[in-house]
């Protein structure tokens, strides 16, 4: 058990969690549901990622627990914290519109080229990636062009934080998928250490995704100026 909670992948999640419930803990005043989502979605995939390793551990198959986990259930989490931070109208139905044809897409997956019970989902994780990094895209995209936060710097909102982090995760996740679909330019012999840079490179960012998501909402208490501090 001990040697599971000291890999790299596994501490950050714990110190992500354990982050961000000391500061809803430390400033419990604010109002904020934002903050429980993040530690639900933080609780929710160390439960999960355990669990998996459990399951490991028993020489079980862990195929449906990732495909129902990583795969659908994460995703979704992710987009009621997209819809939580969403300010314009075009975002916000994005937010519902995405799920459900993401949801449609797995089950067409399910009964046309990758069985959930026997196949990892991977063309729908392909999927969620692109719908993920496409709101993030969206979002920093409105912060230009409405002039969001301009009366604070973006390094003290904790949610910049956390869509630079999902951006730079979920884009280098797309390309994993990729690999794991077995498109044939990657699967290429001499292309193989491709597959291993992206699986090392997939865990690093990860690790760094929940550490932020984690910390966040102590950042601007640290570097934020007092004055500007406003967290949306």
């Amino acid at each position: 058990m001990i040697d599971i909670l000291l890999k790299p992948y596994n501490l950050s999640l714990l110190i992500g969690l354990l982050a961000a419930i000391g500061y809803k803990i430390r400033y419990f005043h604010e109002k904020e549901s934002v903050q429980w989502t993040i530690i639900g979605l933080l609780l929710f995939v160390v439960c999960f990622e355990f669990y998996a390793y459990h399951l490991f551990s028993q020489k079980k198959s862990t195929l449906i627990l990732y495909n129902i986990c990583m795969v659908c259930l994460e995703t979704l989490i992710l987009f009621v914290y997209f819809r939580q931070i969403s300010t314009s109208i075009l975002l916000k139905r994005y937010t519902i519109v995405f799920p459900i044809v993401f949801l449609l897409f797995v089950l067409l997956n399910h009964f046309l080229w990758q069985s959930f019970l026997t196949s990892y989902q991977s063309y729908s994780f392909f999927v969620a990636a692109i719908g993920i990094c496409l709101f993030c895209c969206l979002y920093f995209w409105e912060i230009i062009r409405y002039n969001r936060f301009i009366d604070q710097p973006l390094y003290s909102v904790p949610h910049f934080w956390n869509i630079a982090l999902l951006l730079a995760f979920f884009s280098a996740a797309f390309l994993f998928s990729l690999s794991v679909t077995k498109i044939q330019f990657l699967i290429f012999e001499q292309h193989r250490f491709l597959g291993d840079l992206l699986t090392i490179l997939n865990q690093i960012l990860a690790g760094l995704l929940y550490l932020t998501l984690g910390f966040s909402f102590w950042i601007p208490k640290v570097v934020g100026p007092k004055s500007q501090i406003k967290i949306t």
